[in-house]
């Protein structure tokens, strides 16, 4: 017993350990933005997801996490055959980082602020965000830091004068 025991402390022992919570963040990640935020799971972000979440958005205001969730509401409902994935996806320590990909037709009213209501276009939408999120010391989902190019999304929905060629 004692042979085993001193295996646990060589040092490839703690790169185990630190891929293994590396899988575990990345497993929870991808629960709450598959499960939860694409399909619409609400226990998932509920558990997952703590009370005072904060995103840190591109203008510099923040939102709670009822309003961070309330973002990917308006874009499942507005968006037929919604999908989201994230790639990459990297990891260090308790911050993951992860670019996401929302893409699906706009069949349906979207209504979010900053950018109000929208018509919809029947037009195909593809919109991408970087962030960081911060995971705390319980696992859950803390803080994220995202940018995001809401002009193009604007766009897409037809809330912006046509480019001039």
């Amino acid at each position: 017993m004692m042979h085993v025991m001193a295996a646990l402390h060589l040092p490839w022992s703690r790169k185990l350990t630190e891929n293994a919570a590396r899988s575990d963040l990345v497993s929870k990640f991808t629960c709450i933005m598959n499960e939860g935020h694409e399909k619409g799971d609400g226990t998932v972000l509920d558990s997952a997801v703590a009370i005072d979440f904060v995103l840190h958005c591109p203008d510099g205001s923040k939102k709670n996490r009822h309003e961070s969730r309330a973002a990917f509401t308006a874009m499942r409902n507005a968006l037929s055959d919604f999908t989201l994935r994230c790639d990459p996806v990297l990891v260090d320590g308790n911050l993951l980082s992860a670019r996401t990909i929302m893409e699906g037709r706009f069949t349906k009213t979207f209504n979010m602020e900053p950018m109000g209501q929208a018509q919809p276009n029947d037009q195909p939408i593809h919109f991408e965000t970087i962030s960081i999120f911060r995971f705390d010391d319980q696992g859950l989902l803390a803080e994220e830091w995202a940018q995001s190019d809401n002009m193009t999304l604007m766009g897409q929905m037809g809330l912006l004068p046509p480019r001039q060629a």
